[in-house]
């Protein structure tokens, strides 16, 4: 937790939480503005995600666990099943989204997962993936 400056009575409740959660400690310096609160935070953190709660933002039991499904689990689903990395697939909507909204989010994973097969094809000599239809399937099995 990092005080940045503040003139009333609220640091009394998160010293009560400090006590409680030897996890959490608190950085007291005169206001210096967010930018320099957030690079004093950072500065000790530990741990692999950084999240930063500012004094309107509002965090619930279920928050982490959005945060988590949203950031980890689906990239990590959706890269698995189109082949691509997880970071390719927030970046590719991040990307998509800044260029096209909406629709710009729905047209990137499969424009990523596309320009995948092309470099694997073309730059690393991989085979082209084969689809088969159900057809060739049925015949296989008989």
């Amino acid at each position: 937790m990092i005080n940045d400056g503040t003139p009333d009575d609220s640091m009394r409740i998160v010293a009560e939480f400090t006590n409680k959660h030897a996890n959490l400690h608190i950085i007291n310096q005169k206001n210096q503005g967010l930018s320099c609160a957030r690079n004093a935070g950072l500065k000790i953190a530990q741990g692999e995600y950084v999240w930063f709660v500012d004094s309107d933002d509002t965090v619930t039991e279920e928050s982490i666990v959005q945060v988590l499904e949203s950031m980890v689990i689906t990239p990590k689903i959706v890269g698995d099943s189109l082949g691509i990395s997880p970071v390719v697939v927030i970046v590719g909507l991040m990307i998509g989204g800044a260029l096209a909204g909406f629709l710009g989010m729905i047209i990137a994973l499969p424009i990523a997962a596309f320009i995948k097969i092309l470099i694997d094809t073309y730059v690393f000599k991989k085979p082209m993936p084969q689809m088969q239809n159900k057809t060739d399937k049925k015949e296989k099995t008989k």
